[in-house]
């Protein structure tokens, strides 16, 4: 997978990650950041094979291995003739696949079920406004402010809807300008009546008009009812280790969710409904103005709620299509409830995606006759499993169990795992490339932003970091030089220096001629006299320098 992106430099990158499967466990390791020579298909293609050069294997044994190539639905990626996966199909081999992410076509179906709703159009425009409102002027900012100060809430501030996670800043603009109600009205009906902010007053009694609206309010709830479901398979598509056979059923599960909107009210909706009815139309203290009908919303809702499932459809038809419908065998927890229901079940699928990979396949090892015949054996050996429940077993876990007797499949179950559903790992990896190179940084070059980016990303937290093999070998391997530069001692830092690498060969050799085993708790406790003895070499510090430190001693008596 593959994403570009332009760093501070003003230099073109391409973040590139694999994604593979072993054992039924899917990994994703960062590959490089390579500058592109340019934008277009072929540039790519070529900073993708410079991040596939590993010194004990060539690339075109990895080349072999490729099944397909995920981006971002741009035209340079996805076209037939010209775009990166026709590059691929052409000089390595017909039966890689295109995959978009999902992440993305989320975002889009999302965006686009919104363009068809006129009451959508004002609510954004209200969003936008209210943040423009604010974010531009430090006086309004201030009352605002003190308006949470009076009603001894927390200061909420309008925020930016849209830009790069549409989804995500919309949803947030929304609960924010919720949230924040009482006070917006209080600070702007305090600019409305104050001489002094003429300039602000059209403005101010502008959104409030806005605010006060019957209809207004009630469809910004419903919509911010309507990202919480979206957002939850965003998230989920998100996540690093999420293949493409996990999307079908979250698909149909989240489809369904959307369509109760239609006939119900989200909870952010009632709970604005049920404060209207009990209170004769008033809402945080202030009286709602339009039409108490709710037919129009109705209306409204319905569209919004058809076009977000058509847009939906849309979007990821191609699912259901070819090598991706075939992914479903692997969700097991799609299959049938009982192995009598479940003998015919994945066969097709299995044979399809067999005939679309054969030649991948075969370059692993795989015997595909005889994958086939272990499909219908692993299926019975899973449902006659009486300690797991099938629905909820991993293929780590079947791997595990079953390895031995069904290699075959197993083996073509994991190319099926090494297929993602999303380029969110190249985002990530944008951000951390923003957070190395700075514009106080920005001379870096791509081969050292991708060792800096390695180390960040697939190097373990702090809290469950050992650092204790990385001091040993610090002791170990090199005797420190602190005053290497200085000319009167060098020569005696240099005799030490062999003296100590000496010391250390005779103690390697002593250490492999010796075969006498030894026991855990004495070995422990060697490496922890060995640490505190820093390998031989820390122990002379004070001893190899004391001459050094007689002299400063000796320098500093003569002063006193």
């Amino acid at each position: 997978m593959s994403d570009g992106s332009t760093d501070v430099s003003v230099v073109e990158n391409e973040v590139v990650y694999v994604h593979f499967a072993t054992g039924g466990v899917t990994h994703c390791n960062f590959l490089g950041m390579v500058a592109c020579e340019s934008g277009n298909a072929q540039g790519i293609y070529t900073a993708i094979q410079k991040a596939l050069i590993f010194p004990n294997i060539t690339q075109d044994e990895i080349m072999k291995k490729v099944v397909g190539f995920i981006g971002d639905g741009a035209s340079v990626n996805t076209g037939h003739v010209n775009g990166v996966i026709s590059i691929f199909q052409r000089n390595v081999n017909q039966s890689i696949i295109i995959l978009k992410c999902m992440s993305h076509r989320v975002e889009l179906a999302f965006k686009d079920a919104m363009k068809t709703s006129s009451h959508f159009k004002q609510v954004y425009d209200l969003l936008d406004q209210l943040f423009k409102f604010f974010h531009k002027s430090p006086k309004q900012t201030g009352g605002l402010k003190e308006a949470f100060q009076a009603l001894d809430k927390q200061v909420i501030m309008p925020t930016r809807v849209g830009g790069t996670r549409w989804i995500g800043h919309t949803q947030r603009a929304l609960q924010n300008m919720i949230k924040a109600y009482p006070a917006l009205m209080r600070h702007l009906s305090q600019v409305a009546t104050t001489r002094t902010q003429f300039a602000a007053q059209p403005k101010a009694k502008f959104l409030m008009g806005k605010l006060r609206s019957r209809t207004v309010l009630l469809f910004a709830h419903f919509v911010n009812d309507i990202p919480a479901v979206i957002v939850k398979l965003s998230m989920f598509l998100q996540q690093r280790q999420t293949c493409i056979y996990q999307v079908h059923e979250q698909l149909k599960a989240t489809a369904k969710h959307i369509k109760k909107f239609e006939n119900r009210s989200g909870p952010e909706q009632r709970k604005l409904q049920a404060s209207l009815d009990s209170n004769d139309g008033v809402f945080e203290g202030e009286r709602l103005t339009g039409s108490q009908s709710s037919t129009e919303i109705d209306n409204n809702v319905s569209k919004v709620v058809q076009g977000l499932v058509k847009a939906l459809e849309t979007r990821f038809q191609d699912t259901d299509k070819g090598v991706l419908e075939c992914t479903k065998l692997a969700d097991v927890t799609s299959w049938p409830a009982t192995y009598d229901d479940a003998i015919d079940f994945g066969d097709h699928l299995l044979a399809a995606f067999i005939d679309h990979y054969h030649h991948n396949l075969s370059e692993a090892g795989i015997d595909v006759s005889a994958a086939e015949l272990e499909w219908t054996s692993l299926k019975q050996a899973l449902y006659n499993t009486d300690s797991f429940n099938i629905h909820s077993m991993t293929w780590q876990t079947i791997n595990r169990l079953f390895h031995t007797q069904y290699p075959n499949v197993l083996g073509l179950v994991d190319l099926i795992l090494s297929l993602p559903a999303g380029t969110s790992e190249c985002e990530r990896g944008f951000s951390q490339m923003k957070v190395t190179k700075t514009s106080y940084r920005n001379k870096l070059k791509s081969t050292t932003m991708s060792m800096l980016m390695t180390i960040q990303l697939h190097s373990p937290s702090v809290s469950s970091f050992n650092p204790m093999p990385a001091i040993q070998q610090w002791n170990h391997h090199h005797l420190r030089k602190p005053n290497f530069m200085d000319v009167r001692h060098r020569k005696k830092l240099n005799v030490i220096m062999a003296d100590s690498n000496e010391a250390v060969e005779a103690e390697d050799d002593a250490q492999h001629a010796s075969d006498m085993p030894v026991e855990q708790g004495a070995e422990a406790e060697g490496d922890t006299q060995s640490f505190e003895a820093g390998q031989g070499l820390d122990s002379n510090y004070e001893s190899d320098f004391s001459d050094l430190l007689e002299s400063d001693v000796g320098s500093d008596t003569d002063l006193m």
